[in-house]
């Protein structure tokens, strides 16, 4: 018996067969190795995601249990082993509830990347505005005006309040964009010890464009970005900061963006960067010539401005003494709105529009080849109404619920004798407070029997009435 098997094993063929017959096997053996090693290293990545963004515990340990029992039962089949841990993921994947993310403190990510087609969830990367609004309403009241009363026979208690008095706690949320990641943008509310430190971008920034386009936006054409345009700017005037408060109140922005050379500085500028810390400064220089000529009106510069910001970014630009009343959501969904006077003619102290809107292409192009800069309102007037008149379809025109109501011409919004006007129907008003220069803070508007006075109450305190 012996011999047979020596015989067998020295047979060179024989040999070849088992070298051949081990190799196989040898080599199955590491494929299934290879196979389920990744899957298992997988497993332990998605969990460990899940710790991160907070997914509930019981279900990942749930999951871990199962993964544990199954990998036992089947210690001993390696292909069962790789299927098993297959599934385990799948099952683990389809478990996993993420918690909408919020700007509280901390860090969010936004994949940015622009090769990336997939949509990304709107309360998994956006700002949630809404606790930063609250602040305005415990600080000056939440909004209680009757508007189907318009008599003003009777008084109400309004906050008596010192601007210039409030203390805010130290250090104060600011929110800060950073793009400079491959792939990746990140937001943040950081903290700011200095009131004029807000985050600073030059214009055209891409992170910024990125940003209002991913979580400004929503359903509408219009992304719900404010602008202002301020150079040369000194002390926030109460006109400026009522604006800025009917901005926080009814339109609840996802940005307010100021171009300009610098902010403004003061008491109301303090109080609104406390309450609202979704500021953005993109620096520009006021533009000195158009066309190889030189720009005569301030106005015209301040023109050229807000029509290049809302071609680079959509969105709402203001005056500082344009004052919004109630939502303007309504209007988000034409490509741009502007609003005509009682004159006839177009008022840009309001212009909204979606990115790269064809309307303001053609109006900036007015500047860039028709600029007449002895003629103060052709350019800024005149050649928008003409343009309008032509392209109905590239812009919705309000008729005077933007500017100044069509039957509040002149000086009537300040005079007492129209103070019972009813302006409910409106989106908001102009206020001309470069005519009409009259004097206004928060202890002045109390008794205003005009209608300035009662939208500036309003705004500031909730509530139209005169104040007992």
């Amino acid at each position: 018996m012996t011999g047979i098997v020596r015989q067998v094993f020295c047979s060179e063929g024989i040999r070849l067969f088992i070298y051949v017959v081990t190799g196989m096997i040898l080599l199955l053996f590491i494929q299934q190795q290879m196979i389920v090693t990744p899957k298992i290293v997988n497993f332990a990545d998605d969990i460990s995601r899940d710790k991160e963004h907070g997914t509930d515990k019981s279900v990942v340990n749930e999951t871990i249990d199962n993964a544990k029992q199954t990998i036992l039962n089947a210690a001993f089949s390696p292909k069962t082993l790789s299927h098993v841990i297959q599934n385990t993921v799948t099952t683990q994947k389809k478990q996993r509830t993420r918690k909408p993310k919020t700007l509280d403190p901390g860090l969010l990510r936004i994949d940015l990347d622009a090769d990336d087609s997939r949509q990304i969830a709107y309360h998994e990367v956006c700002t949630d505005e809404t606790r930063w609004n609250e602040e305005l309403a415990l600080r000056l009241g939440r909004l209680a005006s009757d508007m189907k009363n318009w008599n003003f026979e009777s008084t109400v208690e309004c906050p008596n309040i010192n601007i210039s008095k409030v203390m805010f706690p130290k250090p104060r949320p600011k929110l800060t964009l950073n793009c400079r990641q491959s792939h990746s943008s990140y937001v943040r509310v950081t903290q700011a010890d200095d009131n004029s430190d807000v985050h600073l971008a030059p214009f055209g920034d891409r992170c910024v464009d990125k940003y209002i386009q991913e979580c400004c936006k929503g359903k509408f054409r219009v992304p719900n970005i404010i602008h202002y345009v301020l150079y040369m700017r000194g002390e926030l005037s109460f006109v400026g900061f009522t604006s800025m408060l009917s901005v926080i109140r009814f339109v609840k922005p996802c940005f307010i963006i100021f171009h300009g050379d610098r902010l403004p500085y003061g008491s109301y500028w303090n109080f609104i960067v406390n309450i609202s810390p979704n500021i953005i400064h993109l620096k520009r220089e006021r533009p000195e010539f158009v066309s190889g000529k030189q720009i005569k009106y301030r106005e015209h510069s301040s023109d050229l401005m807000r029509i290049e910001a809302l071609i680079n970014y959509g969105g709402i630009y203001m005056d500082t003494d344009t004052v919004i009343v109630k939502s303007i959501q309504p209007l988000r969904d034409y490509p741009c709105v502007m609003s005509n006077q009682s004159s006839g003619l177009m008022g840009s102290a309001f212009v909204m529009a979606e990115k790269n809107a064809k309307f303001l292409q053609l109006w900036l192009d007015g500047y860039r080849f028709h600029y007449q800069r002895s003629k103060y309102t052709n350019n800024a007037m005149v050649y928008p109404t003409k343009i309008a008149r032509k392209n109905r379809d590239l812009i919705h025109i309000e008729y005077g619920t933007i500017s100044k109501p069509i039957n509040m011409i002149g000086g009537k919004i300040y005079h007492p004798e129209y103070a019972t006007y009813n302006w409910s129907h409106i989106y908001g008003i102009h206020l001309y407070s470069r005519i009409f220069k009259k004097p206004f803070n928060e202890y002045s508007i109390r008794n205003m029997n005009s209608t300035v006075g009662s939208i500036s109450r309003h705004v500031v305190f909730g509530n139209k009435e005169l104040c007992d």
